[in-house]
């Protein structure tokens, strides 16, 4: 669904993904700007919602991308520290 935003080179696209998840985080999703986010990510607003179509759509990959993330750390951490005692 996001094909064009994957196809970025991963530092560009870290780079977005990070000003929309503090963005997101510091003002929520209602008072979160795409004007904002387009600026500080030096992208147009038209690329913005040609990769995703709609600030929701942005948000739900955004939630998406951080759940994967807590959940494949803590993975790590809990194989980390797997143990056969109890």
């Amino acid at each position: 669904m996001h094909t064009a935003f994957e196809k970025l080179p991963e530092e560009k696209r870290e780079a977005i993904i990070a000003i929309c998840i503090e963005e997101f985080a510091n003002n929520g999703y209602e008072n979160t700007s795409t004007d904002v986010i387009t600026s500080r990510a030096g992208i147009s607003k038209g690329i913005l919602f040609h990769y995703f179509k709609s600030k929701k759509n942005l948000y739900l990959y955004i939630m998406n991308y951080v759940v994967s993330f807590i959940t494949d750390r803590a993975m790590e951490e809990f194989e980390k520290n797997k143990t056969q005692d109890f």
